[in-house]
């Protein structure tokens, strides 16, 4: 410890040891008030610094604060906007909320239905479908039947016709 820091105190806990020390000479009385106050600058300094850097992070965390209340706000008012039932309504949020989620149980309902609607179509088309390749085996059938039983059995009609037809080219 050099005599300047033993002869006065530092902090208001220490106390003068006068009679184990010299006194110190004008110099280092000196030196230490210049020291003191460079010492207290600095605490100044430290503590300015951090009362500032305390501010900064006060009003950085309001501002994000308010952003995220900015946000929640916009999305509440598209929420609202989104809404068929909810348009150009004034509303609590807890009322908005529960809208909506009526709005969307609502049309899971009908997506539901349409759902249904659809495979019932399907299944239907898949049955007509079926029905038409089955009259179209029977038609085709039919119309080779038919020439078959034509030309063992010919129609009166279709006798006279060609007996007509005979007629006309003898003519």
């Amino acid at each position: 410890m050099d005599p300047a820091s033993r002869a006065l105190p530092l902090t208001c806990c220490e106390t003068i040891d006068m009679w184990s020390s010299p006194m110190p000479t004008p110099a280092e009385e000196i030196a230490y008030l210049f020291s003191k106050d460079d010492n207290a600058e600095k605490k100044q300094r430290r503590r300015s610094k951090s009362i500032s850097s305390l501010e900064i992070r006060r009003q950085i965390h309001i501002q994000s604060e308010q952003k995220r209340r900015a946000q929640i706000k916009d999305g509440f008012e598209e929420l609202r906007n989104q809404l068929p039932a909810c348009l150009n309504k004034k509303m609590s949020k807890v009322t908005l909320l529960h809208r909506t989620v009526q709005h969307i149980q609502h049309l899971k309902r009908t997506q539901m239905s349409i759902l249904a609607e659809m495979e019932r179509l399907m299944q239907e088309n898949e049955e007509l479908r079926k029905f038409q390749q089955s009259v179209t085996i029977q038609q085709d059938g039919s119309a080779a039947a038919a020439a078959a039983a034509a030309a063992l059995y010919p129609s009166p009609v279709s006798t006279m016709a060609n007996q007509f037809h005979m007629y006309k080219q003898d003519q």
